[in-house]
């Protein structure tokens, strides 16, 4: 299970559901999107595609829809996320594992023992393919 919640900017709906059906079926380039947690549209990919299985983010999709001037945010558990993938999808894993190693370093640092994380037990990538700017996408070209 990936547990994840939508609201409506202006708080008048929230939903909590199971993304667990949008993760068997997205991309390695919108995991590495959604790793990173700041792409939007990843994010809004999550909650339009749950809108066929989960009747609570039809019913705020279609609030959202009726209103002129708010928007939505929706946040996914990110152990959820990162065990979920670990376990069912290894490559869609070491993705979000390099991209958030690498756009996360100084929380990344703070975590004790961090090496020894059962999460993260397998092979490590540090997340930069040779420049200071650019995340490493195994398997993807940047």
């Amino acid at each position: 299970m990936i547990r994840a919640e939508c609201h409506t900017n202006d708080m008048h709906m929230a939903v909590r559901f199971d993304a667990t059906e949008f993760f068997k079926i997205c991309s390695i380039e919108q995991i590495y999107d959604l790793a990173r947690w700041g792409n939007k549209s990843a994010v809004e990919d999550i909650v339009f595609y749950m809108e066929d299985f989960n009747d609570n983010v039809k019913e705020m999709l279609a609030y959202y829809k009726s209103q002129r001037h708010i928007g939505f945010e929706c946040n996914v558990d990110e152990m959820d996320f990162l065990i979920w993938l670990r376990d069912n999808r290894p490559k869609g894993f070491e993705v979000a594992k390099s991209a958030y190693l690498y756009f996360h370093e100084e929380l990344c640092q703070t975590i004790p023992a961090w090496d020894n994380n059962p999460l993260w037990k397998g092979s490590y990538t540090d997340g930069q393919n040779g420049t200071e700017n650019q995340a490493k996408m195994p398997g993807i070209e940047n």
